[in-house]
């Protein structure tokens, strides 16, 4: 079955090896990474697989396969998903300029200055669902989901401010990456028509 997420968690996943031989050659560097974000080290895998969907691949999952995945203790806290909350938002900004070129496979249809309308996106966000209120019941509020949601839009916001025009110039470095994987697919697509450039 194709995941409507478009994502799978790494923990138990398969990878094609020839997309992946595919996204290298392309110019493919993972951007989140402990060394260029230590605040966020995590969500790799996740990029990983929306990476590959640029390069024109569908993610599937079987529902006939199960394993188990063990997770520590000090993981299953309200303090721990805290803390996914924060780095959950820095990640989730990043990925967002991967989809920005998935919804907009057209060059021309990414312009720069987009970290201007992603702040004013979550402003909007954070009002038009009255999240804001939640950050200020938050410390009486464990196990409430709607602080978590709170808690990631505030920082949604805190790292749009710290990342601004790096945001920019990370999905520049995205789109390139969707012009070289364009251009390998339309030579692949030439050579098994049977034309050779």
């Amino acid at each position: 079955m194709v995941t409507s997420k478009g994502f799978l968690w790494g923990a138990g996943a398969v990878i094609n090896r020839e997309a992946y031989f595919q996204l290298r050659a392309a110019g493919f560097s993972r951007i989140i990474t402990y060394e260029k974000y230590p605040q966020i080290a995590r969500g790799e895998d996740i990029e990983l697989c929306v990476a590959i969907r640029l390069a024109g691949y569908k993610i599937c999952y079987n529902e006939e396969l199960h394993f188990q995945h063990f997770i520590s203790k000090p993981k299953l806290t309200w303090k721990y998903l805290t803390r996914l909350a924060k780095e959950g938002a820095a990640m989730g900004l990043i990925l967002s300029q991967y989809r920005r070129h998935l919804n907009n496979p057209s060059p021309a249809a990414i312009r720069t200055g987009s970290w201007v309308k992603l702040l004013l996106r979550h402003v909007y966000s954070g009002i038009s669902y009255k999240r804001w209120r939640w950050l200020l019941s938050a410390p009486g509020q464990e196990g409430n989901a709607e602080v978590l949601k709170a808690l990631f839009e505030w920082h949604s916001l805190k790292a749009i401010m710290s990342f601004n025009k790096e945001l920019d110039r990370i999905s520049a470095g995205i789109g390139q990456l969707a012009a070289n994987l364009r251009s390998t697919q339309s030579v692949g697509q030439r050579e098994s028509s049977g034309y050779r450039s």
